[in-house]
């Protein structure tokens, strides 16, 4: 409320001449909301009309909104964010890095390598994995092995020292072989939106692997592991025709072998656990062609046995119930 002599006034319905705007006369404005008129005088003052307030119609609800319920629906049933929301379990309980540190402090080193300029035999392009290591598929692997690492073993990603292993370490043999349990497929498969933004970008180049034109649609099988397997062999396959067409000249040449190979851990070609098996060289896939390539020829009967994919057959029912069946007593005479 505002007072002149005994009249109140609502500010509301008042409108203020330029002088009460004015910043030198605003300070009149005593405490109370009283003007002081004797310094300067009556101010003019014009009532305003009435503002009368239309009253105010209730919004319908958003939940009554016939488009509430579709974006419920659209936001729990999108695969991104599903996928997001999706915990992603730790695959081993951690340990403390000081104990680890202390192993490493502790460790002796391996004995120095008295030969002089050690050329590597074999750029082995692989992944990171602590499960596999070059000793699994050449003794006194020290030294002899180059070893590239990619997730996927792909070649693209891992072009620059996969590049300096063939043409400036000259090895003879180029390898491109994993394990027939390779977390980085496994995880394609799965579905890899949870992952960070690194993860993803190089994951997305196996979809040239594993969803090309050349091998056509992705397989599902009922079997998760044999579709890891199937998926892991389709991608070497590919990364050994990339190998192919980028280091051609060096195999028409003859001075360059690329194959591609599994590191068999669970016994999936029945060979053997940690067996590597060969699947390709210079692109045929064909056990019996391999055989008689020029560069395999020479080595005999012993590569018959890691050579091509073939797999051992599953037992049958009468087999299973034979070996389930329990062996009968010795009759008494």
């Amino acid at each position: 409320m505002l007072s002149i002599g005994r009249t109140r006034y609502n500010a509301a319905d008042l409108t203020f001449c330029d002088a009460i705007k004015d910043s030198e006369k605003t300070n009149t404005i005593r405490d109370g909301g009283m003007i002081d008129f004797q310094h300067y005088g009556p101010l003019p003052l014009t009532p305003k009309k009435p503002i009368t307030s239309k009253p105010r119609t209730n919004r319908p609800a958003m939940r009554s909104h016939p488009l509430f319920f579709f974006l419920v629906f659209l936001l729990v049933s999108s695969p991104p964010l599903a996928a997001e929301m999706r915990p992603i379990p730790k695959i081993k309980m951690g340990i403390p890095p000081p104990v680890v540190l202390k192993e490493i402090i502790r460790t002796k080193p391996l004995p120095a390598n008295t030969a002089d300029n050690t050329v590597p035999l074999v750029t082995w392009l692989t992944e990171p994995d602590e499960r596999l290591s070059a000793a699994m598929f050449l003794r006194d692997s020290l030294d002899r092995v180059y070893t590239v690492s990619c997730p996927g073993a792909q070649l693209l990603p891992a072009a620059a020292s996969t590049d300096f292993g063939v043409h400036t370490l000259h090895t003879p043999v180029l390898l491109i072989a994993f394990s027939s349990e390779s977390r980085f497929i496994k995880l394609f498969l799965d579905g890899y939106a949870a992952q960070n933004q690194a993860m993803r970008r190089i994951l997305d180049h196996l979809h040239l692997a594993l969803n090309s034109e050349m091998d056509g649609p992705r397989q599902t099988s009922a079997d998760p592991k044999a579709a890891l397997l199937t998926a892991t062999e389709k991608n070497i396959d590919y990364q050994v025709r990339e190998a192919m067409v980028r280091y051609g000249n060096r195999i028409a040449e003859g001075r360059l072998l690329v194959a591609g190979g599994v590191i068999d851990l669970n016994n999936a070609y029945g060979h053997g656990n940690n067996q590597l098996v060969l699947i390709n060289i210079n692109g045929e896939t064909d056990p019996q062609k391999m055989r008689l390539l020029r560069e395999v020829a020479t080595i005999g009967a012993e590569s018959a046995r890691i050579l091509g994919r073939s797999k051992p057959a599953a037992p049958s029912k009468a087999q299973q119930g034979q070996a389930k069946a329990p062996p009968k007593p010795a009759a008494d005479k």
